[in-house]
């Protein structure tokens, strides 16, 4: 009954703070020591950058990794948000700004741009998931807040809608893309999903051409190929910029591809590298 619930829930909040309570680059919104649901909201920071992931790339990149469905960027508490993320009021004025069309500060017009919004990436560990299905979504955040920072070189952006999208995608119609009932056929007389239609129309080739019967072992061997693809096939100059003002540009708070390719192109190419086999001596 409710007990049991209350039991399970409770060992699944412990199980995640045993995991992240003090996790270098995951941070967890909220308290860790009141009693509370199986329900967590975090951010993911990237320390060589300093920067954290936009939420939205967060939750793409955790469908299109994991198959793994959360929330990203509505919160109803707006206040109780602001005081979560250490907001004040004339912060959150200036980003008021970038999602209002057509608001001016007095001294120029300020672009609307959906993706400067800050927000967070919110799941849930349900009572009735089995251990095995929990450790697998842990394993899957993890991953993304240890080595998610990587695959933003796949990935581009709409900042006016905050859309994250792989690269590999059309440019147009973008929204229609994410409707995944698309995939979804009768000619059977089931429902059955294509999901080779759907790795080939949604996921970057990088992505397909990777296949195990273990998605977290997938990722890192993803992972472990970017560096060799971007350097060979990315370019982040045609990248749509963001158009912040300059008075404004401290406030951009999240990561973009252009802020890992480079570093990413220039360590690749540095594998392997040789130096001079011999140095002459100045004293001569």
């Amino acid at each position: 009954g409710c007990h049991t619930i209350e039991t399970r829930e409770d060992a699944l909040v412990e199980k995640f703070f045993a995991r992240f309570r003090n996790h270098l680059t995951l941070f967890v919104l909220g308290p860790s020591t009141v009693a509370r649901l199986g329900i967590f909201s975090f951010l993911i920071y990237v320390p060589s950058i300093k920067k954290c992931l936009h939420h939205n790339f967060i939750c793409v990149l955790l469908n299109d990794l994991f198959g793994i469905q959360v929330r990203s960027g509505c919160s109803c508490a707006g206040p109780y948000v602001l005081d979560l993320l250490n907001i004040n009021d004339e912060t959150a004025g200036i980003y008021a700004k970038f999602i209002t069309a057509n608001e001016k500060d007095g001294l120029g017009e300020i672009p609307k741009i959906e993706l400067m919004k800050p927000g967070f990436t919110r799941f849930n560990l349900s009572y009735f998931a089995s251990g095995k299905e929990v450790d697998y979504i842990l394993n899957a955040v993890e991953f993304i807040a240890t080595d998610g920072w990587k695959f933003l070189s796949l990935y581009t952006y709409n900042p006016e809608t905050a859309v994250w999208r792989a690269r590999s995608k059309s440019s147009q119609n973008n929204l229609s893309q994410y409707h995944s009932l698309r995939m979804i056929s009768y000619t059977t007389g089931t429902m059955e999903e294509n999901l080779e239609q759907q790795q080939n129309s949604d996921t970057p080739p990088l992505i397909t051409n990777i296949s195990s019967d273990d998605p977290i072992e997938d990722a890192r061997l993803i992972a472990n190929k970017i560096p060799k693809y971007v350097y060979e096939n990315i370019c982040s100059l045609k990248d749509t910029p963001l158009n912040i003002p300059d008075k404004y540009k401290d406030f951009i708070w999240f990561a973009i591809p252009k802020d890992v390719i480079p570093k990413i192109v220039i360590d690749f190419a540095q594998i392997g590298s040789t130096t001079v086999p011999f140095r002459p001596n100045r004293d001569n």
